[in-house]
């Protein structure tokens, strides 16, 4: 009996020596590769690195896509880096731009390696446009003018017109200090919507330039206004814009509309055209408190609206523009 015990004892022992000195080579590996960094002077958002597939995206400036690109890295003395194949010495290195590059990690004393995929993506394309852009403009001024509807008193949902008209003064206007919620007080204080009479009365009332024209050919008179200066104002249905869920993307709209009929207000600052289609480049109030992953900036900033689309949304609620000219 004590030797069937002890036979038991020692398959015991090894059984748990086994497992107890089992190794997890994953868990070693991703000791190896500590947490590195890998970027593009230049790049408009930090590199957006995915673990699981071993991949990161990087988004650069559309005038980027010419040039040679200056990339670093930050990496621990142990590893070396090789991009496509191609050993980078003091951290950095010139590589010419292109949609893909491979990165591969080693640790020569170890003899370990791990291969990543770096994805380049000009702005235009991160945003969901298209990738060649053929013409731009857009009139930014060097202060924050956007307004968020979202949490501006009782009447928010309403709000659309007050926030639009607190873009445009502060666009027009360095001065201009009003909220939101003091605007709604000031016309239809019961919280009704807007009219676009209301808007232009509001704007004028600041000795603010708004005349109203005729929007027809979207394009023309979007890219007429824009270049001479002058921001837009539309006021439209927006169930005939399309509607993108994607957290980075600034095509199309970022919420839904189940049903047609309903007004609401946008300010047009520029255009994009891209892979020959025209877009609006918009500030749209109806952030609801949303923001980018990206940058954190409100959903609605920076929005691009397709012109065939804005052409049916006008048409099928108010086919004219407010054209607003900054305060002398």
């Amino acid at each position: 009996m004590k030797r069937y015990y002890s036979k038991a004892n020692c398959l015991l022992f090894a059984f748990f020596t086994l497992f107890a000195c089992k190794k997890d080579n994953q868990f070693e590996l991703n000791q190896v590769f500590e947490p590195f960094h890998f970027g593009i002077v230049g790049e408009l958002y930090p590199s957006i690195k995915n673990e699981a597939t071993l991949s990161i995206k990087i988004i650069i400036p559309q005038e980027s896509a010419t040039s040679h690109l200056q990339a670093y890295i930050e990496l621990t003395d142990e590893l070396q880096a090789y991009l496509n194949g191609v050993l980078i010495t003091n951290r950095e290195t010139i590589i010419p731009y292109s949609k893909s590059i491979s990165l591969s990690l080693r640790n020569q004393e170890l003899g370990a390696e791990q291969n990543w995929t770096i994805y380049i993506q000009l702005e235009s394309e991160a945003y969901g446009l298209g990738s060649w852009q053929l013409s731009a403009n857009n009139l930014n001024v060097d202060r924050n003018f956007y307004a968020d509807q979202y949490n501006t008193g009782e009447n928010s949902i309403n709000n659309c017109g007050p926030a639009v008209a607190a873009m445009a003064c502060r666009w027009a206007d360095y001065s201009f200090s009003e909220s939101v919620m003091g605007i709604r007080n000031t016309i239809k204080t019961e919280g009704a919507l807007w009219s676009t009479s209301n808007m232009i009365n509001y704007l004028k009332s600041r000795s603010i330039d708004a005349e109203m024209v005729y929007l027809g050919q979207v394009e023309t008179i979007i890219k007429k206004h824009i270049d001479e200066g002058h921001i837009l104002i539309l006021c439209l249905d927006m169930f005939y814009v399309q509607h993108n869920p994607d957290p980075i993307q600034k095509r199309g709209k970022f919420y839904t509309n189940r049903n047609q009929g309903k007004g609401h207000f946008i300010l047009v600052k520029g255009y994009r055209v891209v892979d020959n289609v025209f877009y609006l480049e918009v500030y749209d109030p109806n952030s609801s408190g949303l923001t980018y992953q990206l940058n954190g900036e409100p959903l609605g900033k920076d929005r691009y609206y397709s012109a065939n689309e804005i052409k049916q949304a006008t048409e099928n609620w108010w086919n004219y523009a407010i054209v607003v000219s900054p305060k002398n």
